[in-house]
């Protein structure tokens, strides 16, 4: 599922997201969220309303498909999206830790030591 910002004709910004049905476990009860895979707002977009646009469109699907719970994961070394998100009405909700057995490196993305900070609307 896609949300697209234009302005004047150009891609401002676009989200990239997938709903997720969880079924009960032991712990929980069963629960669909709205997964945000992606958020990316083009550079000369930035600090002018388009990543608050995105979001209150995201949370306009999650709405239509009666869903009330929106997440998202960020790379501890993503300060500034971390921050936008905080801003945004997300909260911390956890770790996602990671660990490389031996004689297997990190993948590409991954920086050795980092972990993924789990958050929620």
């Amino acid at each position: 599922m896609r949300v697209v910002e234009i302005h004047g004709g150009e891609i401002a910004g676009y989200t990239v997201s997938e709903i997720q049905e969880r079924p009960a476990t032991l712990f929980s009860h069963p629960q669909s969220v709205l997964y945000l895979a992606q958020i990316v707002v083009a550079p000369q977009y930035r600090e002018r309303g388009v990543g608050r646009h995105l979001i209150e469109d995201l949370s306009a699907v999650a709405n239509a498909h009666a869903i009330t719970r929106v997440e998202l994961n960020v790379w501890e070394f993503e300060g500034n999206a971390r921050q936008f998100f905080l801003r945004s009405g997300f909260r911390d909700f956890g770790y996602r830790m990671a660990h490389n057995v031996a004689g297997s490196a990190p993948r590409k993305h991954e920086r050795p030591g980092d972990t993924r900070r789990d958050s929620l609307r």
